[in-house]
This record gives C-alpha cells, structure tokens and sequence, in this order.
C-alpha cells in the first residue's frame, strides 16, 4: 500500500493541474472580452453624453476602418536639395536665385509703382538674360520690380531699403568705413542697382576702374566724361566679373535700363513676326536728333 508520501505527491500534482486548467480558462475568457470589444464601432462624429468625450474611450475600441474627412496627410514636402540661403553672420545670402523666387522670403512684384509694374512685363526678363548671366539676370530683374526688396549682385545679401547693414569683415567695425551706411551714396546706389555697400560696388566695377565716381549716381548726374567711359568696352583683360561691369552699366540708367530699343524690337517682332530684326531695330531709334539738348539724353541712355 503507498505511503504517506506517495497520497501527497499525488495531491499536489491534483492541485497544480486545477490550478493550470482554471488559468487556462480565465485567459480565454480575457480574449472573449478582447474580441467583443474590438467589434465594437464608435461613430466618428459621435456626440458626448455627461462630460464624457471620444478621447476617454480606449484606443482598442475605435474603428478599424477610418472616415476620410477626418484624417489629412500632414506628410511635408521633401526639403531642397541644398540650402538657397545663407547667412554667415552680417546678413543672409542666395544661394540659389530660383528657389528663393519661390521661398515665402521674397516679395512679390509691386502692383503700385509703375516703374515696377514696367519691368515686370514679360519681355523685360528675356532680353536681360541675353546680356547677363542667368542668375544675375534674376538678382536685377528683382531689384527692379519691387518696392524695398534688394539683392546685393555682388555679395548676394539680401536685405530691405533703409536697413543697417553689417560690415562685411568684422574687423571693419571700427574703422571708418563702418560708417558707409550713413553716406547718402549708400542708399541711392541701393536703390538703383541693388549693390549693398562701397566693397560691392568696388567688386562690380572691376572691368571699370575708373566708374568709382558712379558710385550712387545715375546717368542724369555723371560727368560726361563718365558716360562716355562707361560706354565703352572697359578693361578688355577682365573676362571673370560674372558681367557684374555691365548690370552697372545698365543700373545707370534707372529709367529704362538701356534695353528700349530691345524692347522695342520685341515688341514690333510680337506684331509682325515677319520682320527684320535689324529693320526694327533701326526704326526704334528713329532719325538722329540735331538738337544738342536731345542728343545729350539720348547719349546718356545709351548704356
């Protein structure tokens, strides 16, 4: 006959199978009450009742299938692909002309002057990118259809009319030149080309040295001596100013920037597309001027 022993190993054994088959059946009681949940569907528009809100409800219990109208897609838009702005400490840079046309960083063509709403016209950008390099092209042609917007073609810093600009080297704040802002050459020549200070307009006039004294001056206050100088060719052993000598040619003239018998040309070959480029060419300048008075502005805008 077993012994003692024996009945209680045979006890416990009883026991442990008890205890495994009750935890058996609560664990598929659990997963019942898991099912009968998640079949569970709450309108997305479900109104609450007594303080209670949608958001106390367990996320187990929400829908699998969800409305349309109440889930945008928040995916952003892929990033650049490298920054078109800079800024090295005195003033953000462009890097990257087109892709800053298109920032929220640039202002939009000004509606209310007319000299803007001028140059925005849609032959202006063309025949400026016959004569200048594409992004340069872009840099004048923003300068010169809005209001306080400006674009510096040398250094590209953009900034707006009226701003205290930093010096370009740190070492320049307290030397004299510090001070450029101040001068009133500084804002004129801002206005009219886009150039932020005395450096940059050094820098643009390397294929004419001898432009210094244009520095903030249009074509209706330079000497004549000037105006002829800068009618001319320049140093012809500068090939590498990025035509920055030339859109300092044209700036001089505020007006119009030289290009009315381009656009004239344009124009005429949009209305008869037939004609000679060369005809209406000569046709827009029209007979020579014998008034001394008249040939002295027409000398002047022939930048």
């Amino acid at each position: 006959m077993p012994g003692p022993s024996v009945n209680k190993q045979k006890s416990r054994q009883k026991h442990r199978a008890n205890k495994a088959k009750r935890v058996n059946k609560e664990a598929e009681e659990e997963a019942k009450k898991v099912e009968r949940v998640e079949l569970v569907e709450i309108p997305p528009n479900e109104s609450t009742t007594s303080g209670q809100t949608t958001e106390s409800v367990s996320d187990a219990a929400r829908p699998i299938q969800l409305s349309a109208p109440e889930y945008v897609s928040v995916i952003p838009a892929p990033p650049p692909s490298q920054p078109f702005l800079l800024d090295p400490g005195n003033g953000a840079r462009v890097l990257d002309m087109m892709q800053f046309l298109e920032s929220p960083f640039a202002d939009p063509v000004c509606e209310t002057d007319e000299r803007c709403v001028d140059f925005a016209s849609p032959e202006v950008f063309p025949i400026l990118q016959q004569v200048l390099p594409f992004q340069v092209a872009l840099i004048l042609w923003y300068n010169v259809t809005r209001k306080s917007s400006r674009i510096c073609p040398s250094c590209r810093r953009t900034y707006r009319l009226g701003d205290h600009l930093p010096p370009h080297l740190p070492d320049m704040r307290t030397s004299p030149d510090s001070k450029d802002h101040l001068l009133p050459q500084t804002a004129l020549e801002q206005r009219l080309s886009g150039i932020c200070s005395w450096m940059c307009f050094a820098l643009a006039s390397y294929r004419y040295p001898g432009s210094i004294a244009a520095w903030g001056n249009s074509n209706m206050t330079m000497p004549e001596e000037l105006i002829e100088y800068m009618n001319g060719p320049g140093d012809p052993s500068v090939t590498d100013d990025e035509s920055l000598g030339q859109l300092l040619r044209m700036t001089r003239n505020e007006e119009s920037l030289g290009i009315d018998d381009l656009r004239a040309q344009q124009h005429m070959a949009f209305l008869v597309p037939n004609t000679d480029a060369v005809y209406v060419s000569e046709q827009a300048k029209g007979e020579p001027e014998e008034d001394e008075a008249r040939g002295r502005t027409r000398r002047r805008q022939s930048f």
